[in-house]
This record gives C-alpha cells, sequence and structure tokens, in this order.
C-alpha cells in the first residue's frame, strides 16, 4: 500500500526533487492524512463488533498487513474507498504545489 503511494506520489507530485528528509515527512504526512479519510468513511459502516476488533488490532499497533487484512475481510470496497482517498490527496497535493510555485 505504502510503495506504491510513494511511487505514485513522487512521479504526480514531483517530490523526487526535495531533500529525502523532506520526502519523508511527506509520505509520513500523505499516509496519515489518507488513513484518517479511510477510518472516517469505513468505521460507521462496521458493525460493533468489528469496531472492537479493529480497535483491538489498532492498540496493539499491528502491521500494515494485519491492518489491511482485516479491512480487505470486513470492508468489501475497501480498495475503492483507498483509491478514492488516494486519489483525494493527490489532487489536493497537486492544487497546493501549483500554489506554491
Amino acid at each position: 500500500m505504502t510503495n506504491s503511494l510513494g511511487i505514485d506520489l513522487e512521479k504526480e507530485l514531483g517530490l523526487d526533487e526535495l531533500p529525502l528528509e523532506t520526502q519523508s515527512k511527506v509520505y509520513q504526512k500523505a499516509g496519515e492524512s489518507i488513513i484518517t479519510g479511510v477510518m472516517a468513511r469505513i468505521i460507521p459502516t462496521l458493525e460493533e463488533d468489528k469496531k472492537d476488533e479493529l480497535d483491538k488490532i489498532l492498540s496493539r499497533d499491528d502491521s500494515d498487513e494485519h491492518i489491511e487484512k482485516f479491512m480487505t475481510e470486513n470492508v468489501p470496497n475497501f480498495q475503492e474507498i483507498l483509491t478514492e482517498e488516494v486519489n483525494d490527496f493527490k489532487k489536493e497535493g497537486l492544487a497546493f504545489f501549483k500554489q506554491l510555485g
């Protein structure tokens, strides 16, 4: 999930021109923003027992793979939601970078 996101952002936003430390910060913020958007859309759709299960997974600070497995198994349109949130972030990022320069 993160690798393909990083490659796409680097190409589309021109992040390869930024210092590596800045790139790392941008990727971290991008991931946080996208995950926040995904969670805001998914959590209201989950049954209470699945919300509890997800909460346990997140509180254990599980791997991205474990979290993604949970999402894929419990949210039928997870990939669609993820893609939409990534695309929204890219649009916002492109607009931001255009304002800069």
